[in-house]
C-alpha cells in the first residue's frame, strides 16, 4: 500500500504514514487539493510557513495504464489565494509510485536553501546554497551529473527563489527535458520554503503491486484503443498541441493582440504544420517526443535551431498562443527562445505572454518584437538580484541571453 511522505524542512525531519481514510483512493489533483483544503487554513499566507506544498502521483502511476504518469503539484496559490493544482509530465510521478509514495507533503521553511533526495532508503537533506539563483537547465545538468541518469529532478529557477507570482515548477522527463507545472505561482511557494529541488531516485524500489495484473492489462489495452481512435489523435501524434493553432485561429478564438482579436494574420507562421516542416530541415529536431514512459500519444517535440542545437522541448500550443499570436510575434525561433528563457528562469509562459501583451499595448515595446520581449523577460527574471554573482547570467551551459539575438533584427 502506498504511503504519504511528510517532510518537515524547518527541522529536517521526515516520516511515512499510512494514507488516512480522508484521503483514501485519491491521487493527483484530487489528493493535492484535498490535503490543502484540510490542512491549510484559508487565512494562511501563501508564501508563509503555514502553507504546504504537495506533490502527488496519479492513482495508476507506475502501472501499464496509458498516459498515467503526470505529476500534480498543489498548494495555496500566491497568485489567486485559492487552492491551486498544476501538473506536468515527466518521470517523477512514476518514480514516486515505484517507491510506494502516493504523495509528498512539504511543510515548514528551511533555514537555508536546500534540496531533498528521496530513495527507497528514505530522505536525505542536501545543502543547496551553491545553487542559489542558478537556472533550471544548469541545476538539472549538475544534479544529473551528481546523482546519475536514473533520477528525476523537480526544481525551481531564479523566479521561484525570488517569489515571483508567475513562478513555475520544473519536472524532468526520462531524457532530462524540462516540463513545467506552471499555473498558479507554485514555484514561488517552493521558493518560499527555500526548497531548490527534489531528486527522486527509484533504484531498487519494490515497484507497484497490482491485485489482478491480467485484468489491468486488458483494461489498459481497451483504454489505449479508445484513446487512439479519437479523431484528433493522429494529428496530435504528428503535430502535437501546436495542431490547435490553425484550428482555433480558423474558429476565431486564437488569443491575438492582447485578446483584442480572435484571429492572427501570422498564425500559419507559428502553426504546428509550419513548425514540423521547419524541424524537418533541422538536425536533431524531433517532431515526436515522449515526455513520460507509457504515453501513447508522444505529442511533445524537440525544437532546434539552424545549427541543430536544441532551443526548447517542447514547444506547445499554449506558448505559441500567449507568447506568439497574443503578442503578434510570428517568428517561431523567437517564441522558442522565449520559451527556453522562461523554462530556465522558472516562469509560466502563459502568464508571461499575457503580461508581455499588456506591456506592448502600453507602449513599453513594439507589437511583434520577439527580441525586445526576450529582453524584458530577462530583466524581470533578474530584478531581485542584478549583482555580478548572479549565476544564471554567468553560466555557460547553453542558457540563452539577450546577446544571442542580433538587435538589428538579422
Amino acid at each position: 500500500m502506498r504511503k504519504i511522505l511528510r517532510i518537515d524542512l524547518a527541522h529536517q525531519q521526515y516520516r511515512y504514514e499510512d494514507i488516512p481514510p480522508l484521503y483514501a483512493n485519491l491521487g493527483g489533483r484530487a489528493l493535492t487539493s484535498k490535503i490543502i483544503s484540510e490542512e491549510v487554513a484559508g487565512t494562511a499566507d501563501a508564501l508563509g510557513k503555514d502553507n504546504k506544498l504537495v506533490f502527488a502521483a496519479g492513482i495508476l502511476a507506475g502501472t501499464v495504464a496509458p498516459n498515467s504518469g503526470r505529476l500534480s503539484v498543489g498548494a495555496k496559490s500566491p497568485l489567486t489565494n485559492g487552492i491551486k493544482e498544476a501538473n506536468a509530465g515527466g518521470a517523477a510521478s512514476q518514480k514516486l509510485a515505484q517507491l510506494g509514495i502516493q504523495g509528498i507533503v512539504v511543510e515548514g521553511i528551511s533555514e537555508a536553501l536546500s534540496m531533498i533526495k528521496v530513495t527507497k532508503d528514505g530522505v536525505t537533506f542536501i545543502p543547496a546554497v551553491p545553487f542559489t539563483k542558478v537556472g533550471n537547465y544548469e541545476t538539472i545538468n549538475r544534479l544529473k551529473n551528481d546523482h546519475g541518469d536514473n533520477v528525476s529532478v523537480i526544481s525551481i529557477g531564479p523566479a521561484g527563489e525570488s517569489l515571483l507570482k508567475a513562478a513555475s515548477v520544473s519536472v524532468t522527463s526520462p531524457d532530462f527535458k524540462i516540463r513545467m507545472a506552471a499555473r498558479g505561482g507554485l514555484g514561488a511557494v517552493m521558493g518560499s520554503k527555500k526548497l531548490k529541488a527534489l531528486i527522486i531516485d527509484d533504484a531498487g524500489a519494490a515497484g507497484v503491486a497490482v491485485n489482478d495484473a491480467a485484468k489491468l492489462k486488458e483494461a489498459a489495452g481497451n483504454l489505449s484503443k479508445g484513446i487512439l481512435t479519437h479523431p484528433l489523435m493522429e494529428g496530435l501524434k504528428q503535430l502535437g498541441t501546436p495542431l490547435l493553432v490553425n484550428m482555433i485561429n480558423g474558429a476565431g478564438a486564437l488569443p491575438t493582440k492582447n485578446y483584442s482579436l480572435g484571429q492572427f494574420a501570422g498564425a500559419e507562421k507559428i502553426s504546428g504544420e509550419t513548425m514540423v516542416a521547419t524541424m524537418a530541415n533541422r538536425a536533431n529536431s524531433k517532431a515526436v517526443h515522449r515526455c513520460m514512459a507509457g504515453c501513447i500519444i508522444s505529442c511533445s517535440n524537440v525544437y532546434t535551431d539552424e545549427k541543430g542545437d536544441e532551443i526548447v522541448s517542447g514547444l506547445e500550443y499554449e506558448t505559441l498562443g500567449l507568447m506568439g499570436s497574443n503578442c503578434m510575434i510570428e517568428n517561431l525561433d523567437d517564441v522558442a527562445r522565449l520559451n527556453r528563457l522562461c523554462n530556465d528562469l522558472g516562469l509560466d509562459t502563459m502568464e508571461v505572454g499575457a503580461a508581455l501583451a499588456v506591456a506592448m499595448e502600453a507602449g513599453m515595446l513594439p507589437w511583434g518584437d520577439g527580441k525586445a520581449a526576450f529582453g524584458l523577460v530577462e530583466e524581470a527574471g533578474m530584478q531581485k538580484d542584478t549583482s555580478p554573482g548572479y549565476q544564471w547570467q554567468q553560466n555557460t551551459t547553453g542558457e540563452i541571453r539577450k546577446s544571442d539575438f542580433d538587435r538589428s533584427g538579422k
